[in-house]
């Protein structure tokens, strides 16, 4: 499968990885392999808001994302919790059916867990997520009807501009969906961002 990934060439000639991301992808690499590259230099602009996204924003997204659900349905939970509350209208005492239905709900999961493989956080997947959500692709039609095909972000495909502009889109799902969880405000969770990059 093709892969992109950004290098910066080193004072002694060979180059490495610039974010943590490319290193990523290059250690999927097999050693004494070979890999035809098709290089394109870019601005040292750009490269500060490749690392900002990949080795601040996602990686930090990534770490703090606990992907819920999975091996319970969100329709399974509102039927026990549909009778919860039909017995409380009733006037029944529900504690007991509570503590009894989180115990079946966690049964369930540890059933399915051992015959259902649930799907890992990935990157490349996290990044496929982000720009659908911030609005960056493009509607088209197949036969079973119209179909969302993300947009690339390659320094080729946006200008510095378009690419901040995706940036502070990209940052305010990240923020809605995942670190407002975690952290106080956006401003938190960009130092915390600029700390991923420093480590880096």
């Amino acid at each position: 499968m093709p892969a992109e990934l950004t290098l910066v060439k080193r004072q002694d000639g060979l180059m490495e990885a610039a974010t943590q991301a490319d290193f990523d992808t290059l250690s999927n690499w097999r050693p004494g392999r070979g890999y035809k590259v098709n290089a394109v230099r870019l601005s040292d602009r750009a490269l500060g808001y490749h690392r900002r996204y990949w080795a601040g924003l996602i990686a930090l997204t990534l770490d703090y994302w606990q992907p819920t659900g999975g091996l319970i349905g969100s329709s399974e939970k509102a039927v026990l919790t549909s009778v919860i509350r039909y017995a409380e209208l009733q006037g029944a005492e529900t504690s007991g059916l509570k503590t009894f239905f989180n115990a079946y709900l966690s049964n369930l999961k540890t059933k399915r867990a051992s015959t259902v493989e649930v799907p890992h956080k990935s990157k490349e997947a996290l990044h496929e997520w982000i720009k659908e959500e911030a609005g960056l692709f493009d509607l088209v039609m197949t036969p079973k009807g119209a179909k969302r095909v993300t947009r690339s972000i390659n320094f080729n495909s946006m200008s510095d501009e378009e690419f901040r502009e995706f940036y502070k889109k990209a940052f305010t799902v990240c923020w809605n969906f995942v670190l407002s969880k975690t952290f106080d405000d956006p401003e938190e969770a960009e130092y915390a961002a600029h700390q991923l990059i420093a480590l880096g």
